[in-house]
């Protein structure tokens, strides 16, 4: 995922929190924040 989209997937999830925030984290830790949502969401899914 290139690294505007993990913005806009972020700051669409959590609106609270200002996109200048993102837009200042590295990309890696970008990628963390986008991999946590999804294994959250993955097991949500799994329990039903």
């Amino acid at each position: 995922m290139e690294r505007e989209a993990m913005i806009d997937f972020l700051t669409r999830i959590y609106p609270e929190v200002p996109a200048f925030a993102f837009e200042q984290m590295p990309d890696e830790q970008l990628k963390g924040h986008v991999n946590e949502w999804l294994a959250e969401d993955a097991d949500q899914l799994a329990m039903g």
